[in-house]
C-alpha cells in the first residue's frame, strides 16, 4: 500500500511540473500568398499561441520551460519568446524593470513603443559581449498579457543586426491567439 501510494504522489508531481513547461506543435498552413509554410502552436496551462517562424531556420522548445527558441541556419543568430515566470504579485513589473532584470549587463541603446499581434508592447535595443568578446545586439519586446507577459528577443552579431530584424518583425506580428 505505501508503494501505491508513494508511485501515485511521485506521477502526481511529474504530472504537475510536466504540466507547467510549453508544448510546441508544428503544422502545415496555406498562405495564398507565400503558399504552405511552417507554421507553429505554443501551448501551456490553457494558453495557446501560433506564430509563424522565418522560413529556413530551425525552431524548437527549451526543456521544462515556457520558452521556444528558432536558430538561423548559420546558428548566429536566434529569436526566442518566453513566458518568465513572475513573482507572485498582484502588480507585473515594468518592462524596463524586466529588461533590467533578465538582461543585467547589456547597455541599452534605444526604447521605443512596437505592436505585435497580441496587442502593444515595449521594444529595446540592447548591446553586450559574449564570452568571446563578440559583441551582441539584441532587440527585445515585452508585452503584458492577462496571465503575465511574453517577451520576444533577437540575438544577432551586430554586424548581422539590422537585417534579421525584419525576421522578428515577422514573427511578433504573426503571433496570436488561434481562432
Amino acid at each position: 500500500m505505501r508503494t501505491i501510494i508513494c508511485f501515485l504522489v511521485c506521477l502526481a508531481s511529474t504530472g504537475l511540473a510536466l504540466g507547467q513547461a510549453a508544448v510546441l506543435t508544428e503544422h502545415r498552413v496555406m498562405i495564398p500568398e507565400r503558399g504552405e509554410v511552417l507554421g507553429c502552436l505554443i501551448s501551456f496551462d490553457t494558453n495557446h499561441f501560433s506564430f509563424l517562424p522565418p522560413p529556413t531556420w530551425r525552431v524548437s522548445r527549451k526543456p521544462g520551460t515556457k520558452s521556444i527558441v528558432m536558430m538561423s541556419q548559420d546558428l548566429s543568430s536566434s529569436i526566442t519568446i518566453d513566458f518568465p515566470d513572475l513573482e507572485n504579485s498582484d502588480q507585473k513589473p515594468a518592462a524596463k524593470e524586466l529588461l533590467n532584470a533578465r538582461y543585467a549587463h547589456a547597455r541599452l541603446r534605444e526604447s521605443f513603443a512596437c505592436h505585435t499581434g497580441v496587442g502593444g508592447g515595449n521594444a529595446f535595443d540592447i548591446e553586450r559581449k559574449a564570452a568571446n568578446q563578440v559583441r551582441l545586439s539584441s532587440r527585445v519586446i515585452y508585452v503584458e498579457l492577462a496571465f503575465g507577459v511574453v517577451e520576444f528577443a533577437l540575438t544577432a552579431p551586430s554586424s548581422q543586426f539590422s537585417e534579421l530584424t525584419v525576421a522578428l518583425d515577422n514573427v511578433v506580428n504573426t503571433f496570436r491567439r488561434p481562432r
